[in-house]
């Protein structure tokens, strides 16, 4: 990097880079009417003669060859990235940086590489989360029968704790193959809720699609986290609620109050039923407990 030397009338001021020369002309160190000198220059010269010094740095011609930095999250650059690198760089996006990684997303645009994104990862975690549940029922045969012994339950309840204790590994095909069936309607008709909700407390800046790639994404990367046992799907949940929460009001360019309403009103109204109807079992199961 070149040395500027810089001197004011007979007054040596020292030996500077062009950065810093740059600045101190901006922050007003130097002045232009100070003089200057680098290799090989036969004479001193105002700075005002410098054009490196005075202008504005020119970036440098773009190389046609060299293809352009990517946009947009890994999945959408899978041409360039691979699909196993894709996939995974979104899952840690989405994990580990979701502000950024829905900052990058491409808010607007086709439905169909979300969806297949959110069939992958959901459809794994879905998948081991039935599995996970099919070999508890086969190591604790005896779980329901006890809970029965303990009390005399409601017909459609004692039905219910038979069919579970039945469950083949026919049955867990089935359900492993109605999965994905199961995904797509979770994913269309909870974006519609969850678009309606935003759109109820004003935060929906943009189109049901917009929110239907959060939706995917969100999904696609958190029910990964249900290959965990045991505590897996809760956690799974849970940063779920959080992704959609930071994609919403990244997405949308809402703000982070109206995109955490929006998420949590269905959920609050989830609660509330599922509330009801345990109360409704247990007032009816009560009388029976001896």
């Amino acid at each position: 990097m070149d040395e500027f030397h810089i001197g004011r009338g007979t007054t040596k001021l020292g030996s500077y880079s062009k950065d810093e020369v740059r600045e101190g002309l901006r922050s007003g160190r130097f002045l232009l009417t100070d003089m200057g000198w680098c290799m090989g220059m036969d004479n001193w010269k105002a700075l005002s003669q410098f054009p490196e010094l005075t202008t504005p740095d020119v970036p440098p011609p773009i190389d046609p060859s060299i293809p352009p930095s990517p946009t947009g999250l890994p999945w959408e650059n899978r041409d360039s990235l691979g699909f196993a690198g894709a996939f995974l760089g979104t899952v840690r996006q989405v994990l580990l940086e979701p502000a950024r990684a829905f900052c990058s997303m491409k808010s607007e645009g086709g439905l169909s590489e979300p969806l297949i994104f959110a069939l992958i990862g959901g459809g794994i975690g879905s998948a081991m989360e039935l599995i996970y549940g099919f070999i508890t029922q086969r190591l604790i045969p005896g779980a329901m029968e006890d809970l029965s012994k303990q009390a005399e339950l409601p017909p459609f309840l004692q039905q219910a704790m038979e069919k579970a204790s039945h469950i083949t590994a026919l049955d867990l095909v089935a359900q492993l193959v109605l999965t994905p069936v199961k995904l797509v309607f979770f994913l269309f008709i909870g974006t519609a809720i969850l678009h309606v909700c935003l759109m109820v407390v004003g935060g929906a800046k943009k189109q049901y699609d917009t929110t239907f790639k959060v939706m995917c994404y969100g999904v696609g990367a958190t029910f990964l986290l249900k290959m965990a046992p045991v505590c897996g799907g809760l956690a799974g949940l849970v940063w779920l609620l959080v992704a959609l929460c930071i994609g919403l009001q990244t997405a949308h360019q809402t703000t982070s109050s109206k995109a955490v309403t929006a998420v949590l009103l269905p959920v609050f109204t989830c609660c509330c039923a599922m509330f009801a109807i345990v109360a409704m079992v247990m007032a009816a199961v009560a009388p029976s407990i001896k």
